[in-house]
């Protein structure tokens, strides 16, 4: 069943907004995109997995965009992560 974003619970929200710095408008919805197809996704954990969970309308080009060109900080998120 496809699960939109506006569907996540007020921890996984509250968590994911720590991250919101971190990233533009258009990455930051990659970004929850991402980590909810990751945790709702189960088959294999591939682009296409990840996109046929959420209810959210993204591009497969987008999608590969963000997790392979777009410039975001994996120090920043690392030390937020840990903070």
């Amino acid at each position: 069943m496809l699960k939109p974003i506006v569907c996540l619970s007020e921890q996984l929200s509250q968590y994911l907004n720590t991250f919101r710095g971190c990233f533009s408008k258009s990455q930051w919805m990659y970004f929850v995109i991402v980590l909810l197809g990751l945790i709702e996704c189960e088959e294999r954990k591939t682009i296409f997995g990840i996109l046929r969970v959420i209810g959210e309308r993204a591009s497969i080009s987008g999608l590969s965009r963000f997790l392979s060109k777009w410039f975001w900080s994996t120090a920043e998120l690392t030390r937020i992560w840990q903070k």
